[in-house]
């Protein structure tokens, strides 16, 4: 009979080769390699606790109760999750899209992309360095006031790991009415968030304002007709 000791014990295996090595996943969530090396049984055994699952799915953004199902690893997601290469960086599409808009378009925008696979280089090329696992997330855009820049349906790549303003940009933000992705500039020590659609006013930022990623890259999507 499988409990569900041994379940989590199964799934804390799958993040593990998910992150490469019990060090990666260690050092990602923030917790002892030696404690990882006794929940998954290896030396003396010790039974993963309720909260400590919810703690793994937190950090290691699954959703609530994964660690408490099996997965077949001939799945199509544990597949595609063992194809990814060393030399390579996955980012996945978020379930939450960035609004981009006030409703003046259609939002029923179908999904396209699931995950991208960018060679290392070509990520540091990018952003000055290779982020840790699970950081760079691909964010799908609702609405129209980020036209032409992005059109509504495409997905951008956002660093989650940025938190703060380092320089004008697009940005991943929430000021209280849920994320948008917006351009945001410094004007006169000022910083506003801007609309490259200039049917859009822009605003400065107040002290609700979070940032939640800045964004490196867009996935065009263009017909080949």
């Amino acid at each position: 009979m499988t409990t569900v000791d041994t379940i989590r014990r199964a799934n804390l295996a799958l993040l593990v080769q998910k992150y490469g090595s019990q060090a990666a996943l260690s050092r990602h969530i923030g917790k002892d390699r030696n404690q990882i090396n006794q929940w998954l049984g290896k030396g003396s055994a010790r039974d993963m606790d309720r909260e400590t699952a919810r703690m793994f799915e937190d950090k290691c953004e699954k959703e609530r109760g994964w660690m408490d199902q099996p997965h077949d690893e001939a799945t199509p997601a544990k597949v595609a999750d063992s194809a990814t290469r060393p030399d390579y960086v996955r980012a996945e599409q978020r379930e939450v899209d960035g609004d981009m808009g006030d409703g003046r378009v259609n939002d029923e925008v179908p999904e396209v992309i699931r995950a991208v696979d960018y060679t290392s280089i070509f990520i540091r090329s990018l952003m000055g360095f290779v982020p840790s696992p699970s950081r760079l997330k691909l964010v799908r855009g609702i609405g129209d006031s980020m036209r032409p820049t992005i059109e509504p349906g495409e997905s951008v790549l956002v660093d989650t790991g940025c938190r703060s303003f380092n320089g004008d940009g697009i940005y991943l933000v929430n000021s209280g009415t849920g994320e948008q992705i917006k351009r945001l500039q410094d004007k006169g020590g000022i910083v506003h968030v801007v609309s490259d659609n200039k049917a859009y006013e822009s605003f400065s930022v107040n002290e609700n304002t979070i940032i939640e990623g800045r964004v490196y890259l867009i996935h065009h999507l263009e017909r080949v007709t």
